[in-house]
C-alpha cells in the first residue's frame, strides 16, 4: 500500500511540476518570439521610410526647380551653358547630399543637361529610361527605383512646363548601393545586403565585382536563403527567421511601377535574447529539480506514515503546506477546477484578485471569472477537460480588486491512469500594461500616417495652386498672390514632414524644421543678380504643431517680403534669423540688412495681405511683435511658452 501510495502522491506533483515548467518555457518563448518579431518589424518599416524619404524630398526639390520662371524659361530657350551655371550652386549643394544625377530630358527622352557630366548629352534614353518616358507622355512627376546608365536608384522625373507647353523634363537620381547600407549598419549594427531577382536583366550587376549580390557590407553572404523563401519574397513577403545567434530579416522592395525588383537582407545578431532564453529555460529546470525532489521526499514520508492514525493529520498538513508554498512561488494567478466547473483550489494572487468575491473555494469558476449563472461552451477550461490538451487564450476582462483588463489564459488538463481529465490547472497571467504598450504603439504609427497624408496632400493643393497661377500669367498681382498661398502651404507642409518623420509625433525639433523652411525659402528666390545670404540662430526646442505651424509661416511672410521688397538697387544682402529661449518665453528675431520700411509709412496701418497674417498669427500665439527701421527692417516678435 506504501508504494502504492508513493507512485500517486509522486505523479500528481510531477504532473503539476511540469505543469508549471511547460507554462514557464512556454511564456519565455513567448517573450522571445515576440522581441524577434518586434525587430523584423521595426527593420522592416526603418527601410521602407528610408527608402520613401529619398523619394519625397527629392520630390520636393524637383517641384521648386519645375515652376521656377527664369529655369523653365532657359530650358524652353535651349540655353543649355546658361542654365548649366545658373545651377552650378544647386548642383553642388545636392552632391554633398549624396544626389549623383541631375538632369533635364527633351519631351522625346534625348538628354539635354546632365549637371553632373555637362559635357554629356544628346543620347536617347528613351529604350530604357521608362521613368523619364512616363514623366514625358504622362506630364506627371514619375518616381521609385530604376536602372540608368548610372546603375540602380532612386529616381524622380518631373514635367517642365514653360507658357502652359510642355518642354520636356527634369531628373535628380540618388544611388541605391553601398553607401544605403552602410547607414543602416551604423545606426542598427550587424549585416546587409541588397539583391536583385532578375540581376542578369541590370547595369547595375553587370560593373558588380561580385556576382551573388547588387551590394554588402561584407564580402560573403554566410546564410543564402531557399528557392521556397526566394518564391515569397518575389510576392511581396517579409520574411524573418533565427538561425543560431542570429535573425535573418528579408525585405522586399519593387521599381518605379510597383513590380518586385529585389529585396534587403539584414543579418542581425542576437546573442543577448539567445543567452536570455537559455539563462531562463536553465533556472526553470534547476527550479523544477528541487521542486520535484522535494515533492518526492515528501510523497515518500506520506506514504510510509499513512497507517498510522496519528500522524496522517500532520502528513495532510505538511502536503497542504507545501502545495501552497508552490502555489505562492507562482506570479501568475493559478485556480484548480474539477468537471462540473467548482474551484477546488486557488493560490494568494488568485484571491487578490477576486478579494470581493471570497470564499473563491466551491464556486463555480464561470460565476467568479465570467459572471455567468451558465458556463460556456468557448470557456477554455472546458476545452481542456474536453480535449485534453492544453487550451490557452487572451481575453479581456474586468477585475476591480486587482485592477486587472486583459490577461493570458492557459488551462492544462489533469489526466489519470485512467486516461480521464479529473481537473484543470487555470493559469492567469496580467498583461494589461503590455496590450496598453501595443495600443500606444499602434496610436503612434496611425498618426505618423495622418500627417505623412496631410504633408502629401498639402504637396498637392501647392501644386494645383501653381498650376491655377498659370492661367493669369498676364496678371502679375493674381501671380503673386497664388504663389504666396503656395509658400504658405509648403511652410505647412515641411512642419507635416518634420513630425511624422521623428519618433514622438507630439512635437517637433524646432531648429531643424526652421533651417529646412529658411533653406527652401531661399532656393526659391535663389537669384545669381543678387547674393543674398542667409544666417540662422536657432536652440533646440520642442514645440507643437499649434506653436510651430503659425511661426513658420510668420518666418515665411517676412523673409519672402524681405528678398521682394529689402534689396531694391542692391547687389548683395544678408538675412538673419533667429529663435532662442528667454525665461518664460521664446523670443523669434528676423533682421536684414536692407533698404528698410521708409519712416513715412504707418506700419500699423499697412494693408498688406502678408503684414495682416503676421499680425494675426502674433495674436493667436499670444506674443508681441515690434519692428526696428533704424538699420534695415528688424522684426521681434516675444512669444509666451
Amino acid at each position: 500500500m506504501n508504494n502504492r501510495l508513493l507512485v500517486v502522491f509522486s505523479a500528481i506533483f510531477l504532473i503539476l511540476i511540469f505543469s508549471l515548467t511547460a507554462v514557464s518555457v512556454y511564456f519565455q518563448n513567448n517573450i522571445v518570439d515576440s522581441q524577434l518579431s518586434d525587430i523584423s518589424h521595426n527593420m522592416e518599416a526603418n527601410i521602407d521610410n528610408r527608402m520613401e524619404a529619398q523619394l519625397d524630398k527629392a520630390e520636393m526639390l524637383l517641384i521648386t526647380i519645375s515652376e521656377n520662371e527664369e529655369y523653365q524659361y532657359l530650358f524652353a530657350e535651349r540655353e543649355r551653358e546658361k542654365l548649366y551655371y545658373k545651377l552650378y550652386q544647386i548642383n553642388r549643394q545636392l552632391k554633398d547630399r549624396g544626389v549623383s544625377q541631375f538632369q533635364f530630358h527633351l519631351p522625346d527622352s534625348t538628354s539635354f543637361l546632365r549637371l553632373h557630366m555637362p559635357d554629356t548629352y544628346g543620347d536617347d534614353l528613351s529604350s530604357f529610361r521608362e521613368t523619364v518616358n512616363r514623366a514625358n507622355s504622362d506630364l506627371t512627376t514619375t518616381s521609385g527605383l530604376e536602372e540608368g546608365r548610372g546603375g540602380l536608384g532612386f529616381r524622380v522625373v518631373t514635367p517642365i512646363f514653360y507658357e502652359n507647353e510642355h518642354i520636356g523634363s527634369v531628373e535628380v537620381g540618388q544611388n541605391f548601393d553601398q553607401i544605403f547600407l552602410n547607414n543602416l549598419k551604423k545606426d542598427f549594427g550587424g549585416e546587409y545586403f541588397i539583391y536583385i531577382f532578375e540581376p542578369e536583366k541590370t547595369v547595375s550587376w553587370l560593373d558588380s565585382p561580385n556576382t551573388e549580390y547588387l551590394a554588402s557590407t561584407i564580402e560573403k553572404d554566410p546564410l543564402p536563403i531557399s528557392e521556397n523563401e526566394l518564391a515569397k519574397l518575389k510576392e511581396m513577403n517579409t520574411l524573418h527567421y533565427q538561425h543560431h545567434n542570429e535573425l535573418v530579416i528579408l525585405v522586399p522592395f519593387t521599381d518605379y511601377s510597383d513590380q518586385p525588383l529585389g529585396y534587403v537582407k539584414a543579418i542581425i545578431p542576437i546573442t543577448e535574447i539567445n543567452d536570455y532564453l537559455t539563462t531562463s529555460i536553465i533556472s526553470t529546470l534547476i527550479l523544477s529539480s528541487i521542486i520535484l525532489l522535494l515533492s518526492f521526499v515528501v510523497a515518500l514520508i506520506l506514504s510510509t506514515t499513512i497507517t498510522k492514525k496519528f500522524n496522517i493529520e500532520k502528513e495532510l498538513k505538511q502536503s497542504k503546506n507545501l502545495k501552497d508554498g508552490i502555489f505562492e512561488v507562482i506570479q501568475d494567478a493559478v485556480c484548480i477546477i474539477e468537471s462540473d466547473m467548482t474551484i477546488k483550489d486557488v493560490n494568494k494572487v488568485m484571491e487578490e484578485w477576486y478579494s470581493s468575491k471570497l470564499p473563491l473555494i466551491g464556486r463555480k469558476w464561470h460565476e467568479i471569472f465570467q459572471t455567468y449563472e451558465e458556463k460556456s461552451n468557448e470557456c477554455s477550461g472546458i476545452k481542456a477537460f474536453e480535449t485534453k490538451q492544453m487550451c490557452s487564450d487572451i481575453v479581456p476582462i474586468r477585475c476591480v480588486d486587482a485592477n486587472v483588463e486583459w490577461i493570458e489564459l492557459l488551462a492544462y488538463p489533469i489526466i489519470d491512469e485512467d486516461d480521464k481529465v479529473t481537473k484543470v490547472a487555470i493559469f492567469l497571467r496580467d498583461i494589461t500594461q503590455r496590450k496598453k504598450i501595443e495600443e500606444y504603439d499602434r496610436s503612434q504609427t496611425i498618426i505618423k500616417e495622418i500627417h505623412h497624408r496631410v504633408k502629401n496632400n498639402l504637396q498637392v493643393i501647392a501644386s494645383l495652386l501653381n498650376m491655377q497661377s498659370r492661367l493669369f500669367k498676364h496678371d502679375k498681382k493674381v501671380q503673386n498672390a497664388f504663389e504666396d498661398s503656395q509658400r504658405r502651404i509648403i511652410s505647412m507642409s515641411l512642419a507635416h514632414e518634420k513630425l511624422y518623420s521623428t519618433e514622438n509625433v507630439a512635437s517637433i525639433e524646432i531648429s531643424d524644421y526652421v533651417e529646412s523652411l529658411v533653406s527652401n525659402i531661399s532656393q526659391m528666390y535663389n537669384n545669381i543678380d543678387k547674393k543674398i545670404k542667409t544666417e540662422t540662430v536657432v536652440t533646440k526646442n520642442y514645440l507643437d504643431m499649434d506653436k510651430t505651424i503659425p511661426i513658420g509661416l510668420i518666418i515665411n511672410e517676412i523673409i519672402t517680403n524681405s528678398y521682394k521688397h529689402a534689396f531694391t538697387g542692391k547687389d548683395s544682402g544678408k538675412i538673419k534669423i533667429s529663435f532662442v529661449q528667454v525665461d518664460d518665453a521664446y523670443e523669434l528675431v528676423v533682421q536684414d540688412d536692407g533698404i528698410g520700411i521708409p519712416d513715412n509709412l504707418d506700419y500699423d496701418n499697412m494693408k498688406s495681405l502678408g503684414l495682416t497674417v503676421i499680425n494675426l498669427l502674433v495674436k493667436q500665439l499670444n506674443g508681441k511683435i515690434e519692428m526696428d527701421r533704424s538699420n534695415g527692417t528688424t522684426y521681434t516678435i516675444v512669444i509666451p511658452k
